[in-house]
């Protein structure tokens, strides 16, 4: 595979070197190489159940603390709402 350096850069908005494009062109080549490695595995042998984390199922419990504690703990509560620091101006 032949690796256009200079539409790379230019796709990239990248300025290369003229003196650095023959190591980024060995660069991506090796890259390149390896994603086709990549393409040759057997994927019909790995089960779909491997592929994916197991997740949770969602549940509610109890965390122990009223809500009043919650309140009396936040350093501001007003009009039913916590009070935060503005970050946006």
């Amino acid at each position: 595979m032949v690796i256009d350096v200079d539409r790379i850069a230019e796709l990239s908005k990248l300025i290369i070197p003229q003196e650095k494009k023959q190591v980024f062109e060995k660069h991506m080549t090796e890259i390149v190489a390896m994603a086709d490695v990549l393409s040759m595995v057997a994927d019909e042998e790995i089960s779909t159940s491997d592929r994916f984390a197991l997740l949770r199922a969602d549940a509610v419990h109890e965390s122990g603390i009223s809500p009043n504690d919650i309140i009396n703990n936040a350093p501001c509560f007003e009009n039913s709402c916590f009070c935060v620091p503005k970050t946006v101006e």
